[in-house]
């Protein structure tokens, strides 16, 4: 059958695609044909509009034009990219804009295409972004990573003793449950555990919740070569021995499973710290969940209940996004500080990424005016 999609991709289910247009019948165009090949649409007129359906659903892709009102392609492209699932980016420019095409490529645009273009283009970049993001997610099911750990730093006593309960279960050995709000910042404190603990061994991410159906249980476990000549696939205790196993969304998987992974960390051979975490506790389950890791519980509050580090963090991102030391105006520090950030540190994250996109070369002051573009 010729002009269809490519092969595999009908199997997926269609393509989630965010397209933020400002020019209405070009938006309209591009939605009504994006559709008619199968994808799913949401179509938005202005970057803030797009950020705010970005942080409500889960996108594949996001098609984005550079000049929008409200929030630009490429302020939005560095918020997207601060999201905790975040989509490829594909960046439409004015014809040309190399320059602007480069700067979107360097700012992590899955591509950059000027206008005019042809609708066919556009399909399959949306097919082939949808394709990368696949197997980006499909890789960080279960990661191992070796990347430097951000400074875990807070203002906020709750959380501080938080972390000092979480760094004494650490230390133990015990395996450890972390309880909090997405966002949070429970795998960044895993990470900061696994990298003070000294730890040989890797820090392997594993999310249950992005492991496809049929790999689940083998990529648990772990898989001999079969009678049919699959491949083995090592478990998750033996990709993590000697370092620290991040089990995300614990409440997923069975009691009897969690036990036996828990019982893996604390093997003579090949034991390796196990960290879980669970963003709620539904009724009913608390004990459930809480059985295997005993007294080694530890809830993180979420960012609206310290204030007082709202700053703090924004002012580290935004110094690690720039390079250098770079501090908030106090209207800035007071507009962020009244917010009630219900995406907490994620949020955050989306929001001065934005924000820090519009400093210019060498600017160390990120000021109000820059969060309200």
């Amino acid at each position: 059958m010729s002009g269809g999609a490519p092969v595999g991709a009908a199997a997926r289910g269609p393509v989630r695609v965010l397209v933020a247009e400002d020019e209405a019948h070009l938006g309209t165009l591009l939605e009504q044909f994006l559709v008619g090949r199968g994808h799913d649409v949401t179509l938005v007129r202005d970057g803030k509009a797009a950020l705010a359906a970005l942080r409500e659903r889960d996108f594949d892709v996001a098609l984005t034009d550079v000049q929008m009102p409200g929030l630009d392609g490429l302020a939005l492209l560095a918020a997207a990219r601060a999201l905790p699932l975040a989509p490829e980016v594909i960046v439409v420019t004015g014809n040309g804009a190399a320059e602007t095409q480069l700067r979107a490529l360097r700012q992590g645009a899955y591509d950059a295409v000027a206008k005019p273009y042809r609708m066919a283009e556009i399909d399959l970049l949306v097919h082939r972004a949808a394709e990368k993001r696949a197997m980006r997610r499909a890789l960080a099911a279960t990661s191992v990573a070796d990347v430097p750990v951000p400074r875990f730093v807070t203002t906020d006593a709750a959380l501080a003793d938080a972390v000092a309960r979480a760094e004494s279960a650490a230390a133990s050995g015990a395996p450890l449950l972390l309880i909090g709000e997405p966002g949070t910042g429970k795998r960044t404190l895993a990470r900061w555990l696994h990298a003070h603990a000294g730890r040989s061994g890797p820090f392997v991410d594993a999310d249950p919740r992005a492991m496809p159906a049929d790999e689940r249980v083998a990529r648990l476990h772990g898989r001999a070569v079969d009678a049919e000549g699959g491949p083995a696939v090592p478990s998750l205790s033996q990709l993590a021995a000697g370092g620290t196993l991040l089990l995300r969304g614990v409440e997923t998987v069975e009691p009897r499973v969690l036990e036996q992974l828990v019982a893996a960390a604390a093997a003579p051979a090949g034991g390796h710290a196990l960290v879980g975490t669970v963003e709620r506790v539904a009724m009913g389950q608390e004990a459930v969940l809480r059985a295997p890791f005993g007294d080694a519980v530890v809830g993180l509050p979420p960012l609206r209940a310290r204030p007082g580090d709202v700053t703090v963090v924004a002012e580290q991102l935004a110094s690690r996004r720039a390079g250098a030391p770079v501090t908030l105006t106090t209207d800035a520090r007071t507009m962020l500080e009244a917010r009630s950030w219900p995406g907490n540190a994620a949020e955050l994250a989306a929001v001065v990424a934005a924000a820090a996109a519009r400093l210019a070369w060498g600017e160390t002051e990120l000021p109000l005016a820059a969060f309200e573009r």
